[in-house]
């Protein structure tokens, strides 16, 4: 994603893909399925059944949020939010995840010494505070001196939200010798909470099972319930699931799904489906428009515009997937919109929002395909090859190389100035050498069905391509057409233009896989291993194929595999 957005804002012709054995057609690997009759990418067979959830084999540590939110909850969001608190956590790595597979499980460098800073100035926080400790722990930790039995107290009750389960009369006894090593009393009770807030599990997710049954292991109760909470909102169980835990509750799938989808409705789970959103459509930062480009729409100044298309792409994305009708259809076909500035509505051509309700756009800018922040860049012409190979690989999970520099270099030597010609047909003369054209074949004819759509994101009649210095040069008639743009087996053979593209996007059983598989990556934080993880991502696609996009992510989440892990 990073290397797209710099792309976006510079050389459009850095991805000329002239390696032939780069390309791949169809997500994960051959095509077509061997569910092709039913036009599904992914199939949950009996023998897949038996390994259910042995893609969890490994122990996993918490990411950056995950770590942060915890915290929070222990805490309380007025310890966490201190200044020398916030500095220490900050130092950790943001854990963002780009690509499939790049969150690594060894804790970063840092972690303890970062953990045992955050415990002790809690900590000192916490006992200075006069509400804390009748806030967080047992009543009888607020009066001194301290009895063990109130200390076998805040062990459970606060050792137990540390731990994310109950802990045993050994353990707690453990906590209690240790209590008194520290000298009991108050001075024992800082250091004990100091101790429990540098647990391995605020480092890792602990999960030792409950059995071993044909070479996976169940997964205890508790256990299942801390899955359910950091898949669904990056934090620790609450009450509710910690109580579902202990009853039993959780040993069913409808006990499961119960909950994920009363967790989903709360505000972090918002802020991850958001984050999912920016791995999906490679969204990272978006460049501010050529200023010249926006004059010729009556926009004076595009500083800061950048950041408003990325604000209002989100907007869509999150209203659409938090609406009832929520569908991967709506996602694609769309009207709505949020200019909330009068250069964003120029753009989409129509009111500035001021509420929270949308607007609808103009007809040519129906759904995701067509938010600006996917269709600009801070050249001054538009690049038929970025935003083809974006589609392709952000939206049909297709894997396209990049390309050999020194292949490109010779190609560019080859051609000579090419310049003074359109978008179509550079880009045609760059890539119709048979080293480059097995790729840029599925590439470049969806990329020009985006052509009615100038350096911004706005409709255009024309091409009109800008200098270096911002100075308007050559003008061409534009040509949307796709000729056999190979979305899939079975897909149009001619597409007019990208509303066109959109509404056949809309209905692609291959762009409703990808969803389903982006999900599994964002929110399992994996690759995808076909043998052992198509039961799940079959559930989701099907979901995709006829429910909502929030039904996607349970059956992503609320599955058969949240029960198991690989047994070592």
């Amino acid at each position: 994603m990073k290397k797209l957005a710099n792309v976006h804002a510079g050389g459009w012709i850095a991805v000329l893909a002239c390696t032939a054995v780069s390309c791949v057609g169809t997500i994960g690997g051959s095509d077509p399925s061997e569910n092709e009759g039913t036009r599904l990418t992914y199939a949950c067979t009996e023998q897949r059944k038996l390994a259910r959830g042995v893609t969890f084999d490994h122990t996993r540590r918490l990411s950056h949020a995950e770590l942060v939110h915890t915290l929070g909850a222990l805490l309380g969001e007025s310890i966490i939010g201190d200044a020398e608190i916030q500095t220490k956590l900050s130092g950790l790595p943001a854990d963002e995840m780009v690509i499939a597979g790049d969150f690594t499980d060894n804790p970063p460098v840092g972690t303890a010494l970062a953990l045992s800073q955050v415990s002790k100035r809690a900590v000192e926080l916490a006992m200075a505070s006069p509400t804390w400790k009748t806030d967080h722990l047992p009543s009888c930790a607020g009066t001194s001196p301290l009895t063990d039995a109130c200390v076998e107290e805040v062990v459970e009750q606060f050792g137990g939200q540390v731990w994310r389960r109950d802990l045993s009369s050994d353990e707690v006894q453990s906590y209690l010798s240790y209590y008194h090593e520290a000298g009991a009393d108050m001075g024992g009770l800082s250091y004990l909470l100091r101790r429990l807030l540098q647990s391995p599990s605020l480092v890792f997710h602990i999960e030792e099972g409950a059995e071993i049954k044909n070479g996976r292991i169940r997964l205890t109760d508790f256990e299942v319930a801390s899955r359910i909470s950091y898949l669904t909102q990056n934090t620790m169980p609450d009450d509710a699931l910690m109580a579902a835990a202990r009853s039993g509750e959780l040993q069913s799938l409808e006990g499961v799904r119960a909950h994920v989808e009363r967790l989903l409705a709360g505000e972090k789970a918002h802020l991850k489906v958001r984050d999912f959103f920016r791995y999906y459509a490679r969204l990272g930062t978006v460049p501010d428009p050529m200023p010249a480009v926006g004059a010729q729409i009556g926009i004076p100044d595009t500083s800061g515009l950048g950041d408003e298309m990325r604000q209002e792409a989100f907007d869509f994305f999150e209203h659409v997937f938090w609406s009832d009708e929520g569908t991967f259809h709506e996602l694609m076909t769309s009207s709505a919109a949020f200019p909330r500035s009068e250069a964003m509505a120029r753009i989409f051509d129509t009111e500035v929002v001021s509420s929270e309700a949308p607007v609808a756009s103009a007809a040519s800018h129906p759904g995701l395909l067509h938010r600006p922040a996917l269709l600009t860049n801070a050249g001054g012409r538009t690049s038929p090859i970025v935003r083809g190979a974006r589609l392709r690989k952000a939206f049909l999970c297709d894997e396209l190389g990049m390309p050999d520099p020194a292949a490109v270099a010779e190609r560019k030597s080859e051609v000579g100035d090419i310049e003074n010609m359109s978008n179509r047909d550079k880009t045609m003369k760059l890539t119709d050498a048979p080293a480059c054209i097995a790729c840029h074949a599925r590439v470049n004819g969806i990329g020009f069905a985006f052509e009615g759509f100038d350096q911004l994101g706005a409709t255009r009649s024309e091409e009109l391509v800008f200098n270096e210095q911002g100075e308007p040069g050559a003008t061409w008639p534009i040509d949307t057409t796709a000729q056999d743009p190979e979305l899939e087996p079975g897909g149009p053979e001619r597409l007019s233009d990208s509303v066109e593209l959109a509404l056949a996007m809309s209905e692609s059983y291959k762009a409703r896989a990808c969803i389903s598989r982006r999900l599994f990556e964002y929110y399992h934080a994996s690759t995808v291993d076909i043998a052992n993880d198509s039961c799940i991502l079959s559930e989701g696609e099907a979901q995709s194929q006829s429910g909502t996009l929030q039904s996607v992510l349970i059956a992503t989440i609320a599955n058969e595999d949240i029960f198991w892990k690989q047994e070592p």
